[in-house]
């Protein structure tokens, strides 16, 4: 059975063929009957994928997050612990967990992502995405490469496909009234990273050199934390100082690194910005 739903779950993306699909399972298995069968089909909208593409999900299943931190409490966490050994080893958990959270964010300042290709909207992507995010739509884009637009509708709607396999990786794009563009697979909806047939039609059909302002995230991007925060009633929310300094030190950080990165192509340029840099210096 687990084998069965997994289909539901990951693979049918049309609502009326995931209820033909559940009549055939139910014809299949004799279980028409069954009642835990009928009440997980009244709950569908929670986890048949060809309901749950319709909303934001950052990519993440429902039960995703709490495998993960269970599956990090049990490297930390023992059923014989006592409540000190306990709080202890949760502690440990945490400062590790802060350690990593640093880690990352000074990879995120200092180093940059390798792109597989020198292309303008990649360089774009890695210079506004963190680097989980990139390389997501790195891979993408990379699948992109082998995908052409067999059909051209006049009504805006292209049928995106695999080089020499047709039948394979199909995905419709269609462009909507306002100009923003639409697949069936609905990633970007989903994930809030562009997917493989909107790179594709951006490209190759409307020919955008970078990532349009519309399908960039601000939680995606590395200035997302570098901004202010707002409670409900849209009133700012007063930091932690140190918190502060951080978020100014990540900002100043990500924009002397591209300077640096720009600066060190040229003798020329590297002597300008080490002028200026040591004025500003005297500045501050």
């Amino acid at each position: 059975m687990k084998s069965v739903l997994s289909v539901f779950m990951d693979s049918i993306e049309d609502e009326n063929e995931f209820l033909v699909a559940w009549d055939n399972v139910l014809d299949e298995y004799d279980v028409h009957g069954n009642i835990w069968l009928k009440r997980i089909f009244e709950l569908r909208h929670k986890w048949v994928y060809a309901y749950v593409s319709q909303a934001w999900s950052a990519g993440m299943k429902s039960t995703q997050l709490s495998e993960s931190f269970n599956a990090i409490l049990k490297d930390y966490l023992k059923s014989n612990l006592n409540m000190p050994q306990f709080f202890m080893h949760f502690e440990r958990m945490v400062n590790d967990k802060w350690h990593k959270k640093l880690e990352a964010e000074y990879e995120l300042c200092y180093k940059l992502v390798n792109m597989k290709m020198s292309v303008k909207m990649l360089a774009h992507a890695r210079e506004i995405y963190t680097k989980v995010i990139f390389q997501e739509f790195q891979d993408q884009f990379e699948k992109s490469i082998n995908l052409f637009v067999k059909k051209d509708s006049r009504d805006g709607e292209y049928l995106v496909c695999t080089v020499g396999m047709d039948d394979f990786e199909k995905g419709c794009v269609k462009i909507e009234n306002d100009g923003t563009l639409a697949c069936s697979y609905r990633r970007f909806e989903m994930r809030g990273v562009l997917c493989s047939h909107i790179i594709n039609v951006l490209r190759d059909v409307i020919d955008v050199k970078e990532i349009p302002i519309g399908y960039i995230l601000k939680g995606w991007t590395k200035q997302a934390r570098a901004e202010c925060i707002k409670d409900m009633y849209r009133r700012e929310i007063q930091a932690d100082p140190k918190l502060e300094q951080t978020c100014r030190y990540r900002s100043l950080c990500s924009i002397f690194t591209k300077i640096s990165s720009w600066a060190s192509e040229s003798k020329k340029a590297y002597k300008l910005a080490n002028a200026h840099a040591m004025d500003l210096a005297r500045l501050i």
